[in-house]
């Protein structure tokens, strides 16, 4: 046998499938077999296998022994000549295995081959090729010096940026994402080591491989993809633990001066923290962070602006530009929230700023045209402060970018639903937007309580950020069921079929809708309560010149009915609302109401104070 292809998988079920799939084509021509360990998925990745991959040998470890360990453990069963350490997110082009495997043939003396990495759009990954993390290599990377120049052969030695990335080079590290080995030099010396429970392995085997007088090759002309998805792994402590634990080891290991030893360990946790910290801002936050910046410059332009244009640096200090300055902060924060700036998964968060940015600045610059003379306070404060932000939010943005966090989802359908949506949730894996996704059959559970309760027991076991219910038929009752048990702790999404009622559309993840019951949560329920104090404030003092508004004017006064709410009788499910005077539905042109069945479903799911308007302008001017 030539080749034995290792791939140690971990809850990425849908990566490990594609990534079989890849390896099965590569194979075709190759005496080989794959082995995959599984470090105790909770995802269905060794059901998956099982069924879907029967030829493929499985070993199923009852815990996370780690990285090293579980390799190992592989290693010593593979029958081929050959081993293949393989990434379950990865997909290999037909011809790369081919290529390694002949040139570890040619060549005595290499000991390992990797390939040109790249990402799922096409762009090259350093990491294909590097060099040994060494005192000055890692300090230059730290520093971030090597990205300002990637070509320089000492500054970038961690990555070799001066050698060609389409070439083929000896290398002194070898990325454990891909890494063909011959077996009887991996036995002799002694596989990976096992203090390494995470991060380091590859470069602490390759450094003792090239220590016994082999080289290690990079072909750059044979390619993979690594698709290297965004882990909410990142985002825990337990990841910095992890890595500054490898870091140790490697630095005990390799570095003597103990004082040296000591500055090391020391950068390591400072960055690894930093790293946690920047990802935390990101994932909970992101807005206060630029409620921060944004009152930050806009009280810095009002006090250059003082000082340089009226030469007084006191000329704002006053009550209306402080109420101003607080409406601005508001404005451009509501416009990042209806431009989606704060969700995880976008793509373009820093275009997504900079346009909210811009049309907030707008907004403000109208409203204040509209203000009496003695409520303003500076229309070029206003616009310099906007145009600061449209600068420095969108650079924040991008500054935080790396490491966002994808999603981690659980699909509630049975086996049959989860295999129709299969290719769907293999791409969405693909595309980085779930980091995890596993299947959690509620469809035989027929008690509301066991139902949720089974749901409540997963979403805490598993971390669950985005639940994906059934689709169309039961997905309206277990939105209504489990919103409410759940009371915020995941976002609800369904697939895109005809059917559902709208309560929400989401963009942002290709195939897939998020849904809510807005109704049901304290800021929209405020909301509503506003309104209703405001069109009471602003229609009651005549409003009894209306018959409808005359017959149910104590009730508008006392607040015993609300102007808008369901068709009755609701939902009894639906977040309780007072009985209202109007209702949605009504069509302004024919006068006439549609009282369907998703109605006060649709009103209670995407509410906003938006809506309630346009119900009551078409009440108000077309109800006889």
């Amino acid at each position: 046998m030539d080749l034995t292809v290792i791939i140690l998988s971990y809850n990425v079920r849908y990566l490990l499938e594609s990534c079989l799939e890849s390896v099965e084509t590569a194979m075709r021509r190759i005496q080989g077999e794959i082995l995959v360990v599984d470090n105790a998925s909770s995802d269905e990745s060794v059901e998956m296998v099982r069924s879907r991959f029967p030829e493929v040998r499985i070993l199923a470890n009852d815990q996370n022994i780690g990285f090293a360990k579980a390799n190992n453990l592989a290693i010593k069963q593979a029958r081929g000549k050959y081993v293949l350490i393989l990434n379950p997110d990865t997909l290999v082009h037909e011809g790369a295995l081919r290529a390694c495997l002949d040139y570890l043939e040619s060549e005595a003396d290499v000991a390992a081959a990797g390939v040109r990495m790249t990402d799922h759009a096409g762009r090259f990954l350093r990491e294909s090729k590097r060099g040994f993390p060494g005192l000055w290599p890692s300090i230059w990377k730290l520093s971030g010096f090597s990205r300002l120049m990637p070509g320089h052969a000492k500054i970038n030695h961690y990555y070799l940026g001066h050698l060609d990335e389409a070439g083929i080079h000896p290398v002194e590290v070898l990325t454990g994402a891909f890494m063909m080995l011959k077996k009887t030099v991996l036995e002799e010396v002694g596989g990976f080591d096992e203090r390494f429970f995470m991060y380091g392995e590859d470069i602490d085997l390759s450094f003792r491989i090239r220590k016994l007088g082999y080289r290690l090759i990079y072909l750059g002309g044979q390619s993979i993809v690594h698709l290297k998805g965004r882990s909410s792994a990142l985002h825990s402590a337990a990841y910095v633990l992890n890595f500054y634990r490898a870091m140790s080891v490697f630095v005990k290991k390799y570095y003597v001066n103990p004082a040296l030893k000591t500055i090391v360990m020391t950068g390591i946790g400072l960055a690894a923290v930093l790293s946690w910290l920047k990802r935390k801002i990101v994932r909970h936050f992101l807005p206060l962070m630029d409620i921060l910046l944004l009152s930050l410059l806009l009280f810095l332009v009002q006090y250059l602006w003082a000082r340089g244009w009226f030469e007084d640096p006191a000329y704002f200090h006053n009550s209306v530009f402080l109420l101003n300055a607080l409406s601005y902060v508001f404005l451009w924060f509501m416009a990042l929230v209806l431009f989606e700036a704060y969700r995880p998964y976008q793509e373009k968060p820093a275009w997504l700023a900079l346009k909210a940015v811009l049309a907030g600045t707008l907004v403000i610059l109208v409203l204040y045209s509209l203000l009496p003379e003695n409520w303003r306070s500076s229309r070029a404060v206003i616009l310099m402060s906007g145009l600061s932000a449209a600068l420095v939010l969108p650079w924040s943005r991008n500054l935080l970018r790396p490491g966002l966090a994808a999603l981690r989802a659980l699909y509630t359908g049975d086996q049959a639903g989860e295999k129709s949506l299969n290719p769907l949730f293999k791409r969405l894996c693909h595309d980085h937007y779930f980091s995890y996704l596993s299947r959690e059959d509620l469809s035989g559970l027929r008690e509301p309580e066991t139902r949720v309760a089974k749901l409540k027991d997963q979403v805490q076991a598993q971390d669950i950020t985005h639940v994906i219910l059934e689709s169309p038929a039961k997905s309206k009752e277990d939105l209504l069921l489990f919103t409410r048990g759940l009371k915020g702790r995941v976002k609800f999404l369904v697939p895109e079929k005809n059917g559902w009622p709208e309560t929400g559309v989401m963009a942002s993840i290709p195939g897939l809708k998020e849904v809510d019951i807005r109704l049901g949560k304290p800021m929209y329920r405020t909301m509503k309560w506003l309104f209703n104090f405001v069109l009471t404030v602003l229609i009651l003092p005549w409003g009894w010149l209306r018959r409808d508004i005359r017959k149910n004017y104590f009730a508008l006064l006392l607040g015993t009915k609300q102007w808008i709410s369901y068709h009755q009788p609701p939902d009894p499910r639906l977040p309780s609302q007072r009985p209202g005077l109007w209702h949605p539905g009504f069509d302004p042109v024919t006068g006439d109401d549609y009282p369907w069945q998703d109605l006060n479903f649709e009103y209670a799911g995407k509410y906003t104070p938006g809506r309630d308007i346009l119900i009551v302008l078409a009440r108000l001017f077309n109800f006889n």
